[in-house]
């Protein structure tokens, strides 16, 4: 038996695998994540309140708006000019590493040992 000829097979089939389960979360990424973006409207934020209740913040040309979506009716709350608007800043990258994570971690959560 070719042992060699076993192994490039197995690891064929593995990165075959691999790509087509990179290209299903790939699309399903694309398909599910889609904000309503076009070309004058842009949805900014929509929050469930319930199943069937949201808010939604929009800005269409200058204007923000913050919206009550519901079953019944479509609301519009509040209206701002985009230079009134506060845009959130992105947060702050911590630089961090893993090594001092992990230390701050199991030190607040290490038991105290009593001999």
């Amino acid at each position: 038996m070719n042992y060699g000829w076993e192994i490039a097979k197995i690891i064929f089939y593995l990165l075959l695998v691999l790509g087509l389960i990179y290209l299903v979360t790939y699309f399903l990424r694309k398909t599910l994540t889609k904000t309503g973006k076009g070309q004058y409207i842009n949805v900014i934020e929509q929050i469930y309140l319930s199943p069937k209740q949201s808010l939604v913040l929009i800005m269409i040309n200058d204007v923000v708006l913050l919206l009550s979506n519901s079953n019944e009716q479509l609301r519009v709350l509040n209206r701002w000019e985009r230079a009134e608007f506060k845009e959130k800043e992105p947060e702050a990258v911590s630089t961090a590493s893993f090594k001092d994570y992990w230390h701050r971690l199991t030190r607040d959560n290490r038991r105290e040992h009593n001999d």
